[in-house]
């Protein structure tokens, strides 16, 4: 199995530093579960040109880390605020008969169905923007343990082949399940955590299943 992990880190936007960390943890799940041969564009590598590259080249899956809003995947804006484009509507053709999952805001709501109706096999992305405030460090240990099972999850469920809606669905469901129900547990070590990531936390928990989209010429119900 070889994977592809196309990863908009910038070290100067919190968000795109925390899905940095969903990138290495994804790499680790990949090769512990399937000894997948992972490779990595990472940082100032992501770009329009380089994302057409890699989706050119023999990959069996792809997984995206970094911004996104309903019709393109980005990592920068301009001065003016407007998106750069890494992934648009032009790069869909080129994923085929493969998988694409967007760590990423909105691109569930277009790029996914438009992947769906070129023959992407399976493109899982998120209809609602997705909530990344957190601070690893003040993570009790416990809670980076599920923070990475919930957080890896969706990726490793298509890598192995699942391509059902309700199974993938019940996949992350069960493991938020366990995620919330720690901090619900353990809430006296929770308090040193702000409130705001502990409020973000929870709803990252809930959105990742119950905004997921997976669409494709291989998806059933």
């Amino acid at each position: 199995m070889k994977v592809c992990l196309i990863d908009a880190f910038y070290l100067h936007d919190p968000a795109l530093i925390n899905s940095h960390w969903v990138a290495e943890r994804t790499a680790i799940a990949l090769r512990e579960r399937f000894d997948a041969e992972v490779e990595y564009i990472s940082g100032d590598d992501v770009g329009a040109v380089s994302v057409a590259q890699v989706l050119e080249a023999p990959f069996d899956g792809y997984a995206y880390f970094g911004h996104g809003r309903e019709s393109i995947l980005y990592r920068r804006t301009t001065e003016s605020g407007e998106p750069i484009p890494v992934f648009d509507l032009r790069h869909i053709e080129q994923i085929g008969a493969r998988w694409f999952h967007a760590f990423a805001c909105l691109s569930g709501r277009t790029l996914c169905l438009a992947a769906a109706s070129a023959g992407t096999a399976a493109y899982l992305g998120y209809r609602v923007q997705v909530v990344v405030e957190w601070e690893i460090s003040q993570l009790p240990n416990e809670l980076v343990c599920l923070l990475h099972e919930l957080v890896t999850i969706a990726s490793l469920a298509l890598a192995e082949g699942d391509r059902s809606r309700n199974s993938i669905r019940r996949k992350i469901y069960d493991v938020s399940q366990r995620f919330l129900e720690w901090m619900d547990v353990n809430w006296e070590r929770c308090l040193g955590m702000p409130w705001i990531q502990q409020a973000g936390l929870q709803k990252l928990a809930n959105l990742l299943h119950m905004d997921m989209v997976l669409e494709g010429s291989d998806v059933i119900a």
